[in-house]
């Protein structure tokens, strides 16, 4: 029940002139991030994630295409994800062309799963895509209340996979949590040059002894 209600949440918000929600139903078509969305939480349902990873927003180059949080074509035309989770590689859709988006940060956060062997779960604070006015290729910081908006989203994630830690990339998600009273800890996020604080607070999170 968790999952259908997640679902339904995630596709009946419409977009703005602002903020665009890749996983808004039109009429009786869900779009293909939806449908990768879906595939991601019924994995993750039959596969409890010990770890949440809940990072700011999507960009226009990753989530925003793919509805994967730290994804971009790229990482699943390659099968980097699919391979890490364990899921069938037709599992993830993409749109068919001959070139896909890469996205920088969603690089880096694999690279570092990858490397530390981390199976964990990923999310975002605000689950669309913030960016400028009418300007659907850019990216912006969320507003606060569009964190706050995003709490409704990421308390039913929590409830329904239950995952044991949450963890907080960046000060954006940090400080959304907190001012909410969701329980984590935080690790840099690793864009703007920090991908070696990202990886060693990613390293902490994986060698760290499992909750009683």
């Amino acid at each position: 029940m968790g999952v259908q209600k997640l679902l339904k949440l995630l596709s009946q918000q419409p977009s703005t002139a602002t903020a665009f929600n890749p996983y808004f139903k039109t009429g009786n078509r869900h779009t293909l991030p939806y449908k990768n969305i879906q595939a991601y939480f019924a994995h993750f349902k039959q596969n409890p994630p010990s770890i949440l990873l809940v990072g700011e927003a999507p960009g226009y180059k990753g989530c925003r295409i793919t509805g994967i949080p730290f994804s971009s074509e790229k990482l699943i035309a390659n099968w980097t994800i699919q391979n890490h989770l364990g899921l069938p590689v037709e599992a993830l859709k993409m749109n068919q062309k001959n070139k896909y988006q890469s996205e920088a940060t969603a690089s880096i956060f694999w690279e570092i799963i990858q490397q530390q062997n981390l199976q964990a779960m990923a999310w975002n604070i605000y689950p669309f895509h913030p960016h400028k006015k009418d300007k659907a290729q850019s990216n912006r910081k969320p507003l606060a209340a569009e964190v706050n908006f995003g709490q409704a989203f990421l308390k039913e994630l929590i409830k329904t996979f239950s995952p044991q830690q949450v963890v907080a990339i960046g000060k954006v998600a940090e400080k959304g949590m907190l001012q909410n009273g969701i329980d984590c800890i935080a690790i840099p996020h690793p864009s703007y040059g920090k991908k070696k604080a990202f990886a060693e607070g990613i390293l902490t999170i994986s060698t760290a002894p499992p909750k009683p």
